[in-house]
C-alpha cells in the first residue's frame, strides 16, 4: 500500500486530469507497521493539513487566497523547490472560468470556504494564460532569442485560443494563429477584452532565462563566453514579452515566481517583500510537517528542532513584519519517503542552483558587499553577515555575487530576531558551503601538515597547548579580517573549521555542533574518545566597550589597535582583563572580568575565545585510577 502525500492542495495540473484531487503526489510505501494507521479515513487534525479516505496527505495553502485583492501584480521568489510552481497550479485551478463546475469538489471543504468570512473570494471568473520561462535557452545572437520568445508566446496564445475557444467566440481558432508573433498578441488581447473578459496571467521560473545564461555548462555547444550578455536578455524580454503583458489591459492578475530577482524595468513597482498574505503560501510550517508525518507515518514526530536544522527553517521577511519558520518542503518530502520506505530517494535538486552560483565564486573579491569564498569562510567563522541590500543583487554579467543572491538561492535565511541578519539555513546547504571553501581554508592554515600532530598531542597524549595555540592563531586570523563587523568569529565557527579541514572528522561528527546549531556544549567523539566541551565566545567589542564604557562605538582603528594588545597579552594578563556583557537578570549591561567567565561548578572542560585573540581551556582534573603504581 502507498499513501500519497502532496506538497500543497490543488486540483490537477493536468487539466485532463480532472477527477484527481492533487496535481504533485509522491506514492511513498507504508511499511507494515503502518498500513493501519496510514490508511485510516478523515483528517487528522488542523485545517491547513490533513488527509481523506483516499490516503492523501496534504497541506492546505489556499487559505492565503482570501488576502489577495480582485486585481493584483505580484512578484514571488522563493528558493527552487520550494513549492511556487504548485501554488501557481492552486491559483489557475481557483480563477480558472473552466474549472467552476469542480469548485465544490475541491474547495467546498476547506476553511478557504467553509470559515465564516463576509464573503468567499471571487473564484472562476478568469480565463488563465500560463507561460513558462524555463522554455527559453541562452543565445549568442539578438534574433535568435526574439525569434525563441515569439515563438512561446506564440505556442502559449495558441493553446489559450483553443482551450478558450467557446467563450471568445471562435469557431475556428487556428484563423488568429498568424505569423505575425506580435500582431497575434495584439489581437488576442482585443478579443478578450471585447468579449468582456479578463486574464489570470501565472509567468513561473521568470528569472530562468538569465540564470541559464549565466549557468551554461563550459564545453556546450554555445559557449559561455559568445552568450548575449546579461543586460541584453533582460532589455529583450522586457520590451517583447512583458511589456505586452503588463500594458495589456485585460490582465487583472498577473503573478509572476522565480528564485532570483531580475530587474525588468517594466516590473520594477513589484515589490517581492510586499506582499504579507503569502508569507506562508510555499513551503512546510513546523505544524504541516508534524500533521503531515503523522497521517504518513502514523506517529507523532519528535524533534521539529533538529529538521529545522536539517530542511529549514526559512524566514522570508515582509514590510512591516517576519514571518514565521518555513521548512523545506522537497526535502521535508525526501525524509519522509526515506523513513517510510527505508530507503534514500533519488537526488532532487532544490541546491542545484546554489551549486552553480557558488562555482562563481573568486577566492577574493575587492568590491564592497560581494561575496568570494574568502568571505564565505569570514562568515562561517563568526554564523551570521548583516545586510543592507533587500535585493537579490547578482550581477550575471560581471559574476558578482552579494548575500541576497545566497539568500534566494536557499542558503541562507534571515534571523527573526535580527534584523538584517542571514545565518545559513540548514546543514544540507552549509555542506555544499563547506565543500567550495574547505580547500582554500586548508591551504591557508597549512593544515595537511599543521593540524594532525596537535590534535594528536591532545588526543592521545593529553596535552592541549599545541592544539590551542592551533585554534588562536586560527581566531586571531579570522579576527583581523573581520575588524569593523557586527558579527565577529566565535568559537562554534572557529572550531567546525578547524576540525572539519583537520580530516580527522567526518561530518556526521561534528554535526552536534554545526555553527547553525549554536549549542553552548559540543561533543567531539575521536580516537576511541569523546571530548565534551562548553564553549563561550567573549568578543573583541565586549573587551573594548568595558574599557571605555563611555564611547558608543568602536571604530576599525581603534579596535585594530585593541585586538593588537590583546594578542601580546600572556593567558593570565587576558584574563584579568574587564569585559562588557548583557545582563538578563539585571537588564542592563555589566562588566565582568574574562576569567570569570570559567564556571568552577561545570563537569565537562571550557574552551573560552578571548578577544580574537587567544582560546583559553579549562580541563577537568585528571581522577587518579585506582592501584597505578606511578601514583
Amino acid at each position: 500500500m502507498t499513501t500519497r502525500l502532496n506538497v500543497f492542495f490543488a486540483a490537477a495540473t493536468d487539466k485532463s486530469s480532472s477527477d484527481s484531487l492533487e496535481f504533485i503526489q509522491h506514492d511513498i510505501p507504508a511499511s507494515p507497521r503502518l498500513l493501519s494507521k496510514a490508511s485510516k479515513p478523515g483528517p487528522v487534525c488542523s485545517s491547513s493539513s490533513s488527509s481523506n479516505d483516499s490516503g492523501i496527505a496534504f497541506a492546505d495553502k489556499t487559505q492565503h487566497i482570501p488576502e489577495l485583492p480582485d486585481k493584483f501584480q505580484i512578484i514571488l521568489l522563493r528558493p527552487p523547490k520550494f513549492g511556487k510552481t504548485q501554488f501557481l497550479s492552486t491559483l489557475y485551478q481557483y480563477y480558472d472560468i473552466h474549472e467552476a463546475k469542480h469548485f465544490s469538489r475541491r474547495f467546498g471543504s476547506l476553511p478557504v470556504v467553509t470559515e465564516p468570512s463576509d464573503s468567499i473570494p471571487r473564484h472562476n471568473q478568469h480565463l488563465c494564460l500560463p507561460f513558462y520561462l524555463s522554455d527559453i535557452s541562452p543565445h549568442s545572437d539578438v534574433e535568435a532569442l526574439k525569434a525563441e520568445i515569439a515563438a512561446m508566446m506564440s505556442s502559449a496564445m495558441s493553446s489559450f485560443l483553443w482551450e478558450y475557444a467557446t467563450e471568445l467566440g471562435l469557431s475556428d481558432p487556428a484563423s488568429l494563429c498568424i505569423d505575425d508573433d506580435a500582431e497575434m498578441v495584439v489581437n488576442v488581447f482585443k478579443l478578450v477584452k471585447a468579449r468582456g473578459f479578463t486574464l489570470f496571467v501565472s509567468v513561473d521560473d521568470y528569472d530562468y532565462p538569465i540564470q541559464n545564461r549565466s549557468f551554461v555548462k563550459r564545453g556546450s555547444l554555445c559557449s559561455h563566453e559568445s552568450l548575449l550578455p546579461a543586460r541584453d536578455i533582460q532589455r529583450i524580454l522586457n520590451t517583447h514579452f512583458w511589456s505586452p503583458l503588463v500594458q495589456s489591459g485585460v490582465v487583472d492578475k498577473l503573478f509572476v515566481t522565480g528564485a532570483l530577482l531580475v530587474k525588468y524595468p517594466v516590473l520594477e513597482h513589484l515589490d517581492p517583500y510586499s506582499v504579507p498574505s503569502l508569507e506562508l503560501s510555499c513551503g512546510f510550517t513546523e505544524q504541516e510537517v508534524t500533521t503531515i508525518a503523522q497521517a504518513v507515518l502514523g506517529e507523532t514526530l519528535d524533534g521539529i528542532l533538529e529538521l529545522q536544522c536539517s530542511y529549514g527553517g526559512y524566514v522570508f521577511p515582509f514590510d512591516g513584519g517576519v514571518a514565521q519558520t518555513l521548512l523545506h518542503p522537497q526535502q521535508i518530502i525526501t525524509w519522509i519517503s526515506k523513513l517510510s520506505s527505508g530507503h534514500p530517494q533519488s537526488e532532487n535538486f532544490s541546491f542545484r542552483l546554489l551549486k552553480n552560483i557558488l562555482k562563481l565564486l573568486p577566492e577574493r573579491s575587492d568590491v564592497q558587499g560581494t561575496v568570494s569564498i574568502t568571505t564565505l569562510i569570514d562568515f562561517l567563522a563568526a554564523g551570521a553577515v548583516e545586510v543592507s541590500q533587500t535585493d537579490a543583487a547578482l550581477d550575471f554579467d560581471a559574476g558578482a555575487v552579494r548575500w541576497n543572491a545566497l539568500y534566494h538561492a536557499g542558503a541562507l535565511t534571515y534571523d527573526p530576531q535580527l534584523p538584517g541578519t542571514l545565518r545559513v539555513a540548514n546543514s544540507t546547504a552549509l555542506s555544499m558551503i563547506h565543500h567550495f571553501v574547505d580547500g582554500t581554508f586548508a591551504e591557508r592554515y597549512n593544515f595537511r601538515h599543521a593540524f594532525f600532530s596537535p590534535w594528536h598531542t591532545y588526543n592521545i597524549d593529553d596535552d592541549p597547548e599545541p592544539f590551542l595555540d592551533l585554534l588562536s592563531r586560527v581566531l586571531r586570523d579570522l579576527s583581523q579580517m573581520s575588524l569593523g563587523r557586527k558579527y565577529e568569529p566565535n568559537m562554534h565557527g572557529v572550531l567546525e573549521l578547524t576540525l572539519r579541514n583537520g580530516e580527522t572528522l567526518t561530518e556526521r561528527d561534528i554535526s552536534p555542533f554545526l555553527s547553525l546549531n549554536n549549542a553552548t556544549r559540543v561533543i567531539i567523539p575521536s580516537g576511541g574518545k569523546v571530548h565534551t566541551w562548553d564553549l563561550t565566545t567573549l568578543t573583541l567589542q565586549g573587551m573594548w566597550h568595558a574599557a571605555n564604557p563611555n564611547e558608543d562605538a568602536p571604530t576599525g582603528e581603534a579596535l585594530r589597535a585593541l585586538h593588537e594588545e590583546l594578542v601580546q597579552d600572556d593567558e593570565e594578563q587576558l584574563l584579568a582583563r574587564p569585559y562588557a556583557v548583557w545582563s538578563p537578570s539585571l537588564q542592563a549591561m555589566e562588566t565582568r572580568l574574562a576569567g570569570e567567565f570559567f564556571s568552577p561548578e561545570t563537569e565537562h572542560a571550557q574552551v573560552i575565545a578571548v578577544g580574537g585573540a587567544r582560546v583559553c581551556l579549562r580541563q577537568l582534573p585528571r581522577l587518579p585510577i585506582p592501584n597505578d603504581p606511578c601514583l
